[in-house]
């Protein structure tokens, strides 16, 4: 039997083989579905596969402005916004009121010193009110 089988000859045995058909007749699924995906995977060297990466042209292929979309329909920017800008504004006001405080205690004193008035007394004692009450 060793000796028919070396006497024939593979190549123009299979020359009359179509592999499109052959191809067609294979189930891949039940062929995949056989594989050890795991171990497939435990092999990949993903370092070097990454560094044979055209990185440049990954970057550029990425669509930043859906990209940014995407993010800005993750988060809620009007309440982003909104939250700011109360926060500014009352930081603003804070600072209007105490500029306010100052104008008026200039234009108090401006007074009190065209009119000739003694300097007001401090109603604030360094420990509290000088009210005596509890406040």
């Amino acid at each position: 039997m060793d000796a028919v089988v070396r006497r024939v000859d593979l190549n123009r045995a299979l020359a009359g083989v179509d592999i499109e058909e052959l191809l067609a007749r294979i189930d891949l699924d039940a062929l995949v579905a056989r594989l050890d995906i795991d171990a497939i995977v435990d092999r990949i060297d993903l370092d070097r596969a990454v560094g044979r990466m055209d990185l440049d042209r990954v970057v550029h292929s990425i669509d930043l402005v859906a990209l940014a979309n995407e993010v800005i329909d993750g988060v809620d920017l009007p309440e982003i916004i909104r939250a700011a800008s109360t926060s500014v504004t009352a930081d603003v006001m804070t600072d209007v009121r105490s500029s306010g405080e100052r104008a008026d205690d200039a234009v108090a004193n401006a007074i009190g010193r065209l009119l000739r008035r003694k300097a007001a007394v401090d109603t604030v004692a360094p420990d509290g009110p000088e009210s005596g009450g509890d406040v």
